[in-house]
């Protein structure tokens, strides 16, 4: 970031060192990675298209230079902020590498404070920032989360009494699992649309005295959209 020459690096460190560290807290806020190319691009920011796959992804699609670019996450928001880091990612490779062929042809010279390079190189930083926080704060919740299972009911039924960070990462049917390892899923038969790939099948999961249900074009669909009601029912886990 303060490749600016001698000249400001003399301004820069002419400051007072509180003032030196505001500058920096000013500047490298915390930025998600939409947020961070958003700012790279506008206003010209190209939409992010987002379908839902049929293994319960979704994938992200933008279109960046002439370059199509593709990521999937579990849910919108995580395929959306996939697919930016990646375009991200791109943009400052491809300007370090032109960087590093004008420093080879000793043509370099500082950076502007408006320029293109200090727009990419503050946002990337600032999305560095957020990733790495977002590092911490995932290792904190690791470390000081201890599932807990509560009383067994009537039924002998063990339920964990306190979600796992992040719960939206575990598939729906491995997450009402853990939750409730007594947990049973029964396939509830399908319904004949015609050819075999229109078909409907229908599932349920049962938990203690509960039955949740759900449908999708296999058995294995079937079972994860009726692990998704259970865990939006019990746990208030939406994917």
């Amino acid at each position: 970031l303060y490749e600016a020459g001698s000249a400001r690096r003399k301004l820069f460190k002419k400051t007072s060192k509180p003032q030196q560290l505001s500058k920096l807290a000013s500047v490298l806020k915390p930025y998600s990675s939409g947020l961070a190319l958003h700012n790279v691009l506008s206003p010209a920011m190209p939409e992010i298209t987002v379908a839902k796959q049929r293994d319960l992804e979704f994938k992200a699609e933008i279109v960046v230079n002439a370059t199509r670019y593709e990521a999937v996450g579990q849910n919108k928001k995580i395929a959306k902020a996939n697919v930016s880091e990646m375009v991200l990612r791109d943009l400052c490779l491809q300007h370090l590498s032109a960087r590093g062929e004008e420093e080879h042809h000793e043509v370099v010279d500082e950076v502007e404070p408006n320029s293109y390079e200090a727009l990419l190189m503050t946002n990337v930083a600032s999305f560095a920032v957020h990733k790495l926080l977002e590092e911490w704060n995932a290792s904190l919740l690791a470390v000081n989360w201890q599932p807990t299972i509560s009383s067994p009911t009537a039924d002998g039924i063990k339920i964990r009494s306190q979600l796992p960070p992040n719960p939206t990462s575990y598939v729906p049917t491995s997450l009402l699992v853990f939750m409730v390892p007594q947990a049973k899923f029964e396939d509830d038969g399908v319904k004949i649309l015609g050819s075999p790939d229109q078909n409907i099948y229908k599932a349920r999961a049962r938990v203690d005295e509960q039955c949740f249900f759900g449908t999708g074009s296999s058995k294995k669909l079937a079972r994860v959209a009726a692990a998704k009601d259970a865990c939006k029912t019990l746990f208030g886990v939406e994917y």
